[in-house]
């Protein structure tokens, strides 16, 4: 499983690879990499935690704060799958109109500020498991 530090490493090179150079097309290698990358280890990141760290610090009692933030972060998970949805839908199109990359440019940079914003979420909290 890859790390939130990993996650947002990841995502800012599969985000240069997509939008690379001045052409307002996306390169299909660029696209299936970033399917991939989505799917495959930002979905895994999510599920790991939903079913091993965030159970964990439930069953810890660690009050009503971890539990709440716990809360949120899972909020949160199911808006990031939403839009990961969102955008593995756009890249899995067989050709882009120059509309669609303005909308998938705009999609991509709104979902790295997602993430940005709740890696921080995470980091607040998972320090309460030491």
């Amino acid at each position: 499983m890859l790390t939130d530090d990993k996650v947002i490493e990841q995502f800012a090179v599969n985000h240069d690879r997509l939008f690379a150079g001045k052409s307002p097309r996306i390169s299909t290698k660029a696209a299936a990499a970033a399917q991939q990358f989505l799917k495959k280890d930002v979905l895994s990141h999510f599920a790991y935690e939903e079913r091993y760290i965030f159970p964990g610090l439930l069953r810890a009692g660690l009050g009503a704060e971890v539990a709440n933030d716990v809360a949120e972060i899972r909020k949160d998970h199911r808006a990031l799958i939403k839009e990961i949805k969102e955008l593995t839908a756009l890249l899995a199109k067989e050709k882009l109109t120059s509309e669609d990359v303005v909308v998938l440019r705009e999609a991509m940079r709104a979902f790295g500020k997602h993430l940005q914003r709740h890696a921080v979420k995470e980091n607040k909290l998972f320090p309460s498991l030491v």
